[in-house]
């Protein structure tokens, strides 16, 4: 497990990602009302109803001190306004007070993640050794232009089994065209787009996630050579940190451990409040 001070900074450099898709988002397609609220120490946010769900709720709230009854009620009232629940983040470094604010509000855990961080220290990269290319893969990166991150779009969906067509991932990706910490890249095997992922890029820490390969395509190194792209990218640009969020005991993790050198630094919990609430 890290210490306080990474998972500090972890926590607070996810909560400012979270605050700054919406922002993006509200640039790009302002009608679908993307808002985010300053809470404490975190932000809660709204990614609109057509934005990715991981970032509508609560970040870093109670990481500076004891929590602020009256910071969670505004989120709620934010979310209430949407008509969804408020559903909150936390963290081994959330202050037990936000815990039990939640407990006396009738909110409960519904999911886990882990966070897991690799160095990038040259002497750790150099420890871990570079990761090979498979034969016929390339990377590229992904000009941030509506046509292009609409095609990276729709094969990142493709490799996740989504809805091709559902107007609401569409628009999801459509942050990237503004954004200025996300870089996306895309894996082609033998020039056939075969799987695509994407990097946020801030304060030295490099955040790796929507990583996915078509099916017809798996098993031919495409998945390692979207991370060896990325920590490389992310190197070059001065990181020295780099983390990816997955689910508890997943095939993801135990892949980012195995090959990749990547290690659980700790667990989330999200808590979402009752109906009504």
């Amino acid at each position: 497990m890290v210490g306080r001070a990474t998972g500090l900074r972890i926590e607070m450099n996810l909560a400012r990602q979270a605050r700054d898709y919406a922002k993006d988002h509200r640039v790009v397609l302002p009608q679908w009302g993307a808002e985010v609220l300053a809470v404490g120490s975190g932000h809660a946010v709204w990614g609109s109803q057509r934005g990715a769900p991981n970032v509508s709720r609560v970040f870093a709230l109670g990481l500076e001190g004891p929590a602020n009854p009256d910071d969670l009620t505004r989120a709620e009232e934010l979310y209430a306004a949407h008509g969804d629940r408020t559903r909150v983040a936390t963290s081994p470094w959330t202050h037990p007070s936000l815990f039990a604010l939640l407990a006396q509000r009738g909110y409960r855990v519904i999911g886990h993640d882990n966070v897991l961080t690799r160095v990038l220290a040259a002497a750790a990269v150099a420890l871990a050794g570079p990761a090979p290319t498979a034969a016929g893969v390339t990377v590229a990166r992904v000009a941030q232009e509506q046509g292009a991150v609409s095609a990276w779009g729709r094969i990142v969906r493709l490799g996740f089994g989504m809805d091709l067509e559902d107007e609401r991932f569409a628009s999801a990706d459509r942050v990237f065209e503004v954004s200025t910490t996300g870089t996306l890249h895309l894996a082609s095997v033998d020039g056939e787009p075969a799987g695509g992922s994407a990097l946020e890029l801030r304060d030295g820490m490099a955040t790796l996630f929507a990583t996915s390969t078509v099916p017809a395509l798996r098993r031919r190194g495409v998945h390692g050579a979207l991370i060896a792209a990325r920590l490389a990218h992310a190197r070059a640009h001065g990181a020295d940190l780099a983390v990816v969020i997955t689910d508890p005991g997943s095939d993801s993790q135990r892949n980012l451990e195995a090959h990749h050198g990547f290690r659980v630094a700790y667990t989330t919990a999200l808590f979402e409040s009752p109906a009504g609430a």
